[in-house]
């Protein structure tokens, strides 16, 4: 499992997660985000001794990017805590010249949330938002007649196989976002379960 791929993460790195989730980095607007994924980036980047990435905004960069060439973390509009983590985790390794694949950056992240906030982590796992281990969507290739995983090598994978996942994955994530539309009643409660889950973190 993702979440407990990476068992030694620097303290300070969980605590200065944590700090900006009780700031209220998951309910902000998009400004407070911004600024505090910008203070986050700021604190990692000291706490592992690398030079500051810039990080911008580009809705058309997909979930989002880092670009080694001018040094710059692209995130898209929803500004996502673990999508920042992951490609700090690409721009982390490049500067150390060490290993800097999917794999490593996805385990990363995952592990950082997950020692961070470990409820909102196992429950965005459940809804799908996060690609894991143990949930990954499992079809069987009509012309290989293979079961294959979403994150399964692509060299592995006839085209007709990639289609069909690409289709599967994001059909089960619009389902997802409908079904959070739906939940729009329960606002209160999740605020209540919030407050409870910072409560929680002050005392780890």
């Amino acid at each position: 499992m993702y979440a407990e791929k990476y068992k030694k993460i620097d303290i300070r790195t969980i605590r200065a997660v944590r700090s900006i989730i009780k700031k209220g980095l998951l309910k902000a607007d998009f400004d407070v985000r911004l600024e505090l994924l910008c203070q986050l980036n700021k604190e990692l980047s000291e706490i592992y001794e690398v030079k500051e990435s810039r990080i911008i905004v580009d809705g058309y960069c997909g979930d989002g990017m880092y670009n080694p060439d001018n040094d710059m973390i692209v995130l898209n509009n929803k500004l996502s805590l673990v999508t920042y983590l992951h490609e700090f985790k690409h721009q982390l390794q490049h500067k150390k010249n060490k290993p800097n694949t999917e794999e490593i950056a996805r385990g990363w992240s995952i592990s950082v949330f997950h020692k961070a906030t470990p409820i909102l982590c196992e429950n965005a796992i459940k809804k799908g938002l996060i690609i894991h281990e143990g949930n990954n969507i499992k079809i069987k290739c009509k012309n290989c007649k293979k079961d294959i995983k979403f994150t399964s090598n692509i060299e592995d994978v006839c085209l007709s196989c990639v289609e069909k996942i690409v289709s599967d994955y994001f059909d089960m994530r619009e389902e997802n976002e409908d079904d959070d539309d739906d939940d729009d009643d329960d606002d209160d409660d999740d605020d209540e379960s919030d407050r409870i889950q910072i409560k929680q973190l002050e005392h780890i």
